[in-house]
Protein backbone atom coordinates (compact mmCIF):
# COMPACT_ATOMS: atom_id res chain seq x y z
CA UNK A 1 0.00 0.00 0.00
CA UNK A 2 2.68 2.07 1.26
CA UNK A 3 4.43 1.79 -3.20
CA UNK A 4 1.13 2.47 -4.11
CA UNK A 5 0.61 5.48 -2.33
CA UNK A 6 4.04 7.12 -3.15
CA UNK A 7 3.80 6.30 -6.93
CA UNK A 8 0.32 7.49 -7.41
CA UNK A 9 1.42 11.56 -7.79
CA UNK A 10 -1.66 12.33 -5.07
CA UNK A 11 0.34 12.28 -0.99
CA UNK A 12 -0.37 15.94 -1.13
CA UNK A 13 3.26 16.58 -0.47
CA UNK A 14 4.71 18.79 -3.12
CA UNK A 15 7.59 17.06 -3.76
CA UNK A 16 6.75 13.32 -3.89
CA UNK A 17 4.16 14.38 -6.66
CA UNK A 18 6.33 16.54 -8.57
CA UNK A 19 9.09 13.87 -8.81
CA UNK A 20 6.66 11.05 -9.64
CA UNK A 21 5.13 13.42 -12.28
CA UNK A 22 8.64 14.67 -13.70
CA UNK A 23 9.86 10.88 -13.97
CA UNK A 24 6.29 10.08 -16.01
CA UNK A 25 6.62 13.14 -17.75
CA UNK A 26 10.30 11.99 -18.84
CA UNK A 27 9.16 8.42 -19.70
CA UNK A 28 6.57 10.15 -21.90
CA UNK A 29 8.81 12.20 -24.02
CA UNK A 30 11.47 9.64 -24.55
CA UNK A 31 9.58 7.44 -26.92
CA UNK A 32 13.10 5.04 -27.48
CA UNK A 33 14.01 4.52 -23.80
CA UNK A 34 9.86 3.24 -23.31
CA UNK A 35 10.53 0.89 -26.65
CA UNK A 36 13.22 -0.32 -24.67
CA UNK A 37 12.05 -1.35 -21.70
CA UNK A 38 9.07 -2.68 -22.99
CA UNK A 39 11.28 -5.01 -25.59
CA UNK A 40 13.23 -5.96 -22.90
CA UNK A 41 9.66 -7.17 -21.10
CA UNK A 42 8.62 -8.71 -23.96
CA UNK A 43 11.85 -11.30 -24.52
CA UNK A 44 12.21 -11.62 -20.61
CA UNK A 45 10.62 -15.22 -20.69
CA UNK A 46 13.73 -16.40 -23.02
CA UNK A 47 15.88 -15.76 -19.34
CA UNK A 48 13.43 -18.24 -17.36
CA UNK A 49 14.92 -21.26 -18.00
CA UNK A 50 18.70 -20.21 -18.12
CA UNK A 51 18.36 -18.09 -14.66
CA UNK A 52 16.98 -21.69 -13.63
CA UNK A 53 19.88 -23.74 -14.33
CA UNK A 54 22.32 -21.29 -13.47
CA UNK A 55 20.91 -21.16 -9.87
CA UNK A 56 20.72 -24.58 -9.95
CA UNK A 57 24.27 -25.43 -10.58
CA UNK A 58 25.77 -22.80 -7.94
CA UNK A 59 22.85 -22.36 -5.67
CA UNK A 60 26.01 -23.85 -2.50
CA UNK A 61 28.35 -21.09 -3.65
CA UNK A 62 28.70 -18.56 -0.90
CA UNK A 63 28.53 -15.68 -3.00
CA UNK A 64 26.91 -16.75 -6.29
CA UNK A 65 24.37 -18.66 -4.96
CA UNK A 66 22.53 -15.65 -3.32
CA UNK A 67 23.31 -13.27 -5.89
CA UNK A 68 21.94 -15.97 -8.74
CA UNK A 69 18.67 -16.62 -6.71
CA UNK A 70 18.14 -12.19 -6.30
CA UNK A 71 18.54 -12.63 -10.32
CA UNK A 72 16.20 -16.06 -10.58
CA UNK A 73 13.33 -13.90 -8.13
CA UNK A 74 13.66 -10.43 -10.63
CA UNK A 75 13.33 -12.81 -14.03
CA UNK A 76 10.02 -14.67 -12.49
CA UNK A 77 8.41 -11.46 -11.24
CA UNK A 78 9.18 -9.69 -14.73
CA UNK A 79 7.71 -12.53 -16.40
CA UNK A 80 4.08 -12.70 -14.22
CA UNK A 81 4.76 -8.61 -15.04
CA UNK A 82 4.94 -9.09 -18.71
CA UNK A 83 2.06 -12.71 -18.10
CA UNK A 84 -0.80 -9.31 -17.44
CA UNK A 85 -0.47 -8.43 -21.58
CA UNK A 86 -1.09 -12.10 -22.42
CA UNK A 87 -4.22 -11.35 -20.72
CA UNK A 88 -5.71 -8.28 -21.78
CA UNK A 89 -4.58 -8.06 -25.59
CA UNK A 90 -6.09 -11.16 -27.31
CA UNK A 91 -4.51 -10.13 -31.18
CA UNK A 92 -4.39 -14.06 -31.82
CA UNK A 93 -8.50 -14.77 -31.03
CA UNK A 94 -9.78 -15.98 -33.29
CA UNK A 95 -7.04 -18.18 -34.76
CA UNK A 96 -6.93 -16.67 -37.61
CA UNK A 97 -7.26 -12.67 -36.24
CA UNK A 98 -4.24 -11.72 -37.48
CA UNK A 99 -4.15 -12.86 -41.16
CA UNK A 100 -7.32 -13.41 -42.27
CA UNK A 101 -9.07 -10.11 -43.54
CA UNK A 102 -11.96 -11.53 -44.72
CA UNK A 103 -11.17 -9.30 -48.23
CA UNK A 104 -11.66 -6.00 -49.25
CA UNK A 105 -13.78 -3.54 -47.68
CA UNK A 106 -16.58 -3.10 -51.33
CA UNK A 107 -16.61 -7.24 -51.02
CA UNK A 108 -19.20 -7.03 -47.94
CA UNK A 109 -22.53 -8.69 -48.69
CA UNK A 110 -24.39 -5.69 -48.52
CA UNK A 111 -22.24 -4.11 -51.26
CA UNK A 112 -23.06 -6.18 -53.89
CA UNK A 113 -24.27 -6.20 -57.09
CA UNK A 114 -27.52 -3.68 -56.90
CA UNK A 115 -27.36 -3.10 -52.95
CA UNK A 116 -23.72 -1.22 -53.74
CA UNK A 117 -23.22 1.70 -50.51
CA UNK A 118 -19.70 2.15 -50.52
CA UNK A 119 -18.35 4.63 -52.86
CA UNK A 120 -14.43 4.00 -51.92
CA UNK A 121 -12.03 3.15 -49.47
CA UNK A 122 -8.69 3.81 -49.26
CA UNK A 123 -6.18 1.19 -47.62
CA UNK A 124 -3.16 2.89 -45.58
CA UNK A 125 0.12 2.28 -43.60
CA UNK A 126 0.35 4.67 -40.82
CA UNK A 127 3.64 5.21 -39.15
CA UNK A 128 3.43 5.58 -35.39
CA UNK A 129 6.14 4.93 -32.83
CA UNK A 130 8.18 2.45 -33.50
CA UNK A 131 5.33 0.43 -35.43
CA UNK A 132 3.87 0.54 -38.61
CA UNK A 133 -0.14 0.35 -38.53
CA UNK A 134 -2.88 -1.09 -41.21
CA UNK A 135 -6.10 1.17 -41.47
CA UNK A 136 -8.69 0.89 -43.98
CA UNK A 137 -10.58 4.93 -44.49
CA UNK A 138 -14.46 4.38 -45.26
CA UNK A 139 -15.23 7.17 -47.61
CA UNK A 140 -18.69 8.42 -48.09
CA UNK A 141 -19.77 10.26 -51.53
CA UNK A 142 -17.59 13.30 -52.90
CA UNK A 143 -20.75 15.34 -52.02
CA UNK A 144 -21.25 13.69 -48.58
CA UNK A 145 -18.07 13.09 -47.36
CA UNK A 146 -16.72 16.88 -46.36
CA UNK A 147 -20.09 18.02 -44.79
CA UNK A 148 -20.52 14.49 -42.61
CA UNK A 149 -18.28 13.88 -39.47
CA UNK A 150 -15.27 11.22 -39.44
CA UNK A 151 -15.55 8.33 -36.82
CA UNK A 152 -12.21 7.04 -35.67
CA UNK A 153 -12.90 3.85 -34.34
CA UNK A 154 -11.14 2.01 -31.71
CA UNK A 155 -12.12 -1.47 -31.80
CA UNK A 156 -11.49 -4.05 -28.66
CA UNK A 157 -8.78 -6.37 -27.33
CA UNK A 158 -9.25 -9.33 -29.42
CA UNK A 159 -9.64 -9.48 -33.35
CA UNK A 160 -8.87 -7.42 -36.27
CA UNK A 161 -10.23 -4.58 -38.45
CA UNK A 162 -11.29 -7.05 -40.73
CA UNK A 163 -13.65 -8.65 -38.36
CA UNK A 164 -15.13 -5.29 -37.91
CA UNK A 165 -15.52 -4.39 -40.97
CA UNK A 166 -16.75 -8.01 -42.31
CA UNK A 167 -18.71 -9.18 -39.19
CA UNK A 168 -19.10 -6.33 -37.09
CA UNK A 169 -20.72 -2.89 -37.02
CA UNK A 170 -18.04 -1.10 -39.28
CA UNK A 171 -20.07 -1.15 -42.25
CA UNK A 172 -23.74 -0.57 -40.58
CA UNK A 173 -21.53 2.20 -38.63
CA UNK A 174 -20.92 3.80 -42.10
CA UNK A 175 -24.35 3.67 -43.99
CA UNK A 176 -26.65 4.00 -41.21
CA UNK A 177 -24.97 6.83 -40.11
CA UNK A 178 -23.58 8.72 -42.60
CA UNK A 179 -20.42 8.90 -41.57
CA UNK A 180 -16.38 8.41 -43.11
CA UNK A 181 -15.18 5.44 -40.84
CA UNK A 182 -11.36 5.31 -40.45
CA UNK A 183 -10.45 1.97 -38.55
CA UNK A 184 -6.59 0.78 -37.79
CA UNK A 185 -5.28 -2.15 -36.00
CA UNK A 186 -3.33 -1.15 -32.92
CA UNK A 187 0.52 -2.61 -32.78
CA UNK A 188 0.58 -6.19 -32.72
CA UNK A 189 -3.03 -6.70 -34.16
CA UNK A 190 -3.71 -7.70 -37.48
CA UNK A 191 -1.26 -6.88 -40.09
CA UNK A 192 0.49 -4.23 -37.93
CA UNK A 193 3.92 -4.79 -36.49
CA UNK A 194 5.24 -4.15 -33.10
CA UNK A 195 3.79 -6.25 -29.43
CA UNK A 196 0.51 -4.72 -27.94
CA UNK A 197 1.13 -2.96 -24.65
CA UNK A 198 -0.65 0.20 -22.94
CA UNK A 199 2.10 2.93 -24.06
CA UNK A 200 2.37 1.64 -27.60
CA UNK A 201 -1.59 1.81 -27.80
CA UNK A 202 -1.74 5.78 -26.78
CA UNK A 203 0.78 6.07 -29.22
CA UNK A 204 -0.95 4.55 -31.59
CA UNK A 205 -4.37 6.36 -31.04
CA UNK A 206 -1.97 9.92 -31.28
CA UNK A 207 -0.48 8.84 -34.53
CA UNK A 208 -3.65 8.06 -36.01
CA UNK A 209 -5.59 10.77 -35.07
CA UNK A 210 -2.73 12.99 -36.29
CA UNK A 211 -2.64 11.06 -40.00
CA UNK A 212 -6.27 11.81 -39.80
CA UNK A 213 -5.99 15.70 -38.97
CA UNK A 214 -3.73 15.94 -41.89
CA UNK A 215 -6.96 14.38 -44.49
CA UNK A 216 -8.19 17.86 -45.47
CA UNK A 217 -8.11 17.13 -48.87
CA UNK A 218 -11.20 14.28 -48.45
CA UNK A 219 -12.68 14.74 -44.98
CA UNK A 220 -13.48 18.02 -42.73
CA UNK A 221 -10.76 17.43 -40.02
CA UNK A 222 -13.19 19.71 -37.81
CA UNK A 223 -15.85 17.06 -37.41
CA UNK A 224 -13.59 13.93 -36.45
CA UNK A 225 -15.22 12.06 -33.83
CA UNK A 226 -13.88 9.31 -31.68
CA UNK A 227 -15.50 6.02 -30.99
CA UNK A 228 -14.46 3.06 -28.69
CA UNK A 229 -15.92 -0.37 -27.91
CA UNK A 230 -14.60 -1.98 -24.97
CA UNK A 231 -10.32 -1.27 -24.70
CA UNK A 232 -10.68 1.26 -27.66
CA UNK A 233 -13.34 2.90 -24.77
CA UNK A 234 -10.19 3.88 -22.58
CA UNK A 235 -7.89 4.84 -25.62
CA UNK A 236 -10.96 6.94 -26.72
CA UNK A 237 -11.34 8.53 -23.57
CA UNK A 238 -7.30 8.60 -22.84
CA UNK A 239 -6.98 10.67 -26.20
CA UNK A 240 -10.37 13.37 -26.08
CA UNK A 241 -9.32 14.10 -22.63
CA UNK A 242 -5.78 15.76 -23.50
CA UNK A 243 -5.54 19.46 -23.67
CA UNK A 244 -3.79 19.00 -26.72
CA UNK A 245 -6.92 17.74 -28.79
CA UNK A 246 -9.63 19.74 -27.01
CA UNK A 247 -10.25 21.45 -30.43
CA UNK A 248 -8.92 17.94 -32.37
CA UNK A 249 -11.81 16.03 -31.60
CA UNK A 250 -15.53 17.37 -31.44
CA UNK A 251 -16.96 14.41 -29.78
CA UNK A 252 -16.97 11.09 -28.33
CA UNK A 253 -18.79 7.69 -28.27
CA UNK A 254 -17.78 5.17 -25.94
CA UNK A 255 -19.40 1.53 -25.68
CA UNK A 256 -19.15 -0.97 -22.68
CA UNK A 257 -15.71 0.18 -21.92
CA UNK A 258 -14.55 0.03 -18.02
CA UNK A 259 -13.46 2.78 -15.49
CA UNK A 260 -9.77 1.30 -15.04
CA UNK A 261 -7.99 -2.64 -15.60
CA UNK A 262 -7.58 -2.63 -11.11
CA UNK A 263 -11.31 -2.61 -11.75
CA UNK A 264 -11.86 -5.40 -14.24
CA UNK A 265 -8.96 -7.22 -12.70
CA UNK A 266 -11.55 -6.89 -9.06
CA UNK A 267 -14.72 -8.53 -11.29
CA UNK A 268 -12.72 -10.87 -13.22
CA UNK A 269 -9.75 -12.31 -10.76
CA UNK A 270 -10.14 -11.03 -7.42
CA UNK A 271 -11.23 -8.00 -5.33
CA UNK A 272 -8.58 -8.63 -2.49
CA UNK A 273 -5.47 -8.55 -5.22
CA UNK A 274 -7.34 -5.60 -7.17
CA UNK A 275 -7.54 -3.61 -3.70
CA UNK A 276 -4.49 -4.24 -2.45
CA UNK A 277 -1.73 -4.85 -5.08
CA UNK A 278 0.53 -1.84 -5.64
CA UNK A 279 0.11 0.44 -8.79
CA UNK A 280 3.42 -0.25 -10.13
CA UNK A 281 3.06 -3.82 -9.75
CA UNK A 282 0.19 -3.46 -12.68
CA UNK A 283 1.88 -3.18 -16.13
CA UNK A 284 -1.49 -1.80 -17.97
CA UNK A 285 -3.44 0.67 -16.13
CA UNK A 286 -5.84 2.25 -18.63
CA UNK A 287 -7.59 4.83 -15.87
CA UNK A 288 -10.24 5.75 -17.74
CA UNK A 289 -11.92 6.95 -14.41
CA UNK A 290 -9.29 9.63 -14.02
CA UNK A 291 -9.02 10.89 -18.01
CA UNK A 292 -12.58 10.83 -17.91
CA UNK A 293 -12.63 14.26 -15.73
CA UNK A 294 -11.10 16.15 -18.28
CA UNK A 295 -13.17 15.22 -21.43
CA UNK A 296 -14.63 18.37 -22.32
CA UNK A 297 -16.48 17.38 -25.32
CA UNK A 298 -20.08 16.38 -26.21
CA UNK A 299 -19.50 12.63 -25.18
CA UNK A 300 -22.20 9.71 -25.72
CA UNK A 301 -22.33 6.66 -23.56
CA UNK A 302 -23.55 3.25 -24.96
CA UNK A 303 -24.44 0.68 -22.40
CA UNK A 304 -25.43 -3.26 -22.62
CA UNK A 305 -27.03 -3.78 -19.64
CA UNK A 306 -26.66 -7.79 -20.02
CA UNK A 307 -22.85 -7.01 -20.52
CA UNK A 308 -21.50 -9.83 -18.28
CA UNK A 309 -17.83 -9.32 -19.27
CA UNK A 310 -17.44 -4.94 -18.35
CA UNK A 311 -20.36 -4.67 -15.84
CA UNK A 312 -22.69 -1.99 -16.72
CA UNK A 313 -21.88 -0.06 -13.18
CA UNK A 314 -18.46 0.70 -14.68
CA UNK A 315 -20.13 2.66 -17.42
CA UNK A 316 -22.56 4.71 -14.65
CA UNK A 317 -19.24 5.20 -12.87
CA UNK A 318 -17.68 6.70 -16.04
CA UNK A 319 -21.11 9.17 -16.63
CA UNK A 320 -20.95 10.40 -13.36
CA UNK A 321 -17.40 11.04 -13.49
CA UNK A 322 -17.70 12.99 -16.70
CA UNK A 323 -17.66 16.79 -16.46
CA UNK A 324 -18.78 17.66 -20.17
CA UNK A 325 -21.42 20.04 -20.15
CA UNK A 326 -23.13 17.54 -23.02
CA UNK A 327 -23.05 13.85 -21.88
CA UNK A 328 -25.89 11.38 -23.03
CA UNK A 329 -26.54 7.62 -21.57
CA UNK A 330 -28.26 5.27 -23.67
CA UNK A 331 -28.87 1.88 -22.36
CA UNK A 332 -29.53 -1.06 -24.37
CA UNK A 333 -32.01 -3.29 -22.45
CA UNK A 334 -31.19 -6.48 -24.08
CA UNK A 335 -27.17 -5.56 -25.22
CA UNK A 336 -24.38 -7.85 -23.89
CA UNK A 337 -20.55 -7.16 -24.57
CA UNK A 338 -20.25 -7.74 -28.01
CA UNK A 339 -23.32 -6.98 -29.78
CA UNK A 340 -24.79 -4.07 -28.35
CA UNK A 341 -24.98 -2.72 -31.94
CA UNK A 342 -27.44 -5.25 -33.11
CA UNK A 343 -30.21 -3.19 -30.52
CA UNK A 344 -33.35 -2.05 -31.93
CA UNK A 345 -32.36 1.99 -32.02
CA UNK A 346 -28.82 1.62 -31.49
CA UNK A 347 -27.50 3.37 -35.00
CA UNK A 348 -30.56 6.11 -34.57
CA UNK A 349 -29.36 7.22 -31.37
CA UNK A 350 -25.65 7.62 -32.68
CA UNK A 351 -27.05 9.48 -35.89
CA UNK A 352 -29.35 11.59 -33.70
CA UNK A 353 -26.40 12.06 -31.29
CA UNK A 354 -23.81 13.32 -34.14
CA UNK A 355 -26.67 15.30 -35.85
CA UNK A 356 -27.58 17.39 -32.62
CA UNK A 357 -24.01 18.12 -31.62
CA UNK A 358 -21.73 17.77 -34.80
CA UNK A 359 -23.24 18.91 -37.40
Amino acid sequence: MAIKWLSSGETGYVAIDSTTHRIMRFCESNSSLVYLWHTLQQHVFWALLPSTLLYDLYKTEAVAGPVLLTWLILVIFLCVYRAEDLLIYQPEQPEDARYNCQGLPDQHRDNLEGNKLLDSFEINWIQSSHAVLDSVLLLLPEELRKTRPTVLYFHGNAGSIGHRIFGGDVFHLYKNCLVNVLIFDYRGYGMSTGVPNEWGLKQDAESVLTWLRQRGDVIDTSKIVLFGRSLGGALAINLASKKAHVDDVCAVVVENTFTDIRGMCGELISKDLAEYVPDPLIRSKFGSSKDMEYVQQPIMFISGQQDTLVPPSMMEQLYETCNSPIKVMKRHRLGNHNNTWVCKGYHNAIANFLNEHVM
